[in-house]
């Protein structure tokens, strides 16, 4: 209950209020001890901390946990899973974003394709780093 407070006053504080990223943390904490490090619900608090982040400018921050969202899906769930396409598209669609005529009108359709296309150029440019 404590948890879905939490996600609630968050919600309706918005991205730049500075007690939104301690009642975030605090809600991604309790999921980690209730549910565990990789379970989605954690993932997606994690998610929503990072984003908070990013609307912040807190990129460091931001990037760090997006990585670690990223990894665990990709573990967990694989490559090609949708919510590990959606977690690769939340750290790098934004980078697009001035090549996109508009990210946030896309569908799920496409924003998926372009998480596969940004995954693909990744996959690609460390198999070339990895080769020199």
């Amino acid at each position: 209950m404590a948890v879905a407070v939490a996600v609630a006053v968050a919600d309706a504080l918005g991205g730049h209020s500075k007690v939104l990223p301690t009642l975030l943390v605090q809600v991604m904490e309790t999921r980690k001890k209730k549910l565990g490090a990789d379970h989605p619900d954690t993932l997606t608090s994690m998610a929503n901390l990072a984003l908070t982040y990013r609307n912040q400018g807190r990129w460091d921050a931001a990037e760090e946990l997006e990585v670690q969202v990223m990894e665990t899906f990709k573990k967990k769930l694989g490559a090609d899973h949708p919510d590990t396409l959606s977690s690769i598209s939340n750290q790098y669609g934004w980078k697009l974003a001035p090549y996109v005529d508009s990210i946030s009108s896309m569908d799920f359709h496409g924003i998926v394709y372009l998480a596969k296309v940004v995954y693909t150029l990744l996959a690609l440019s460390t198999v070339s780093k990895q080769s020199i």
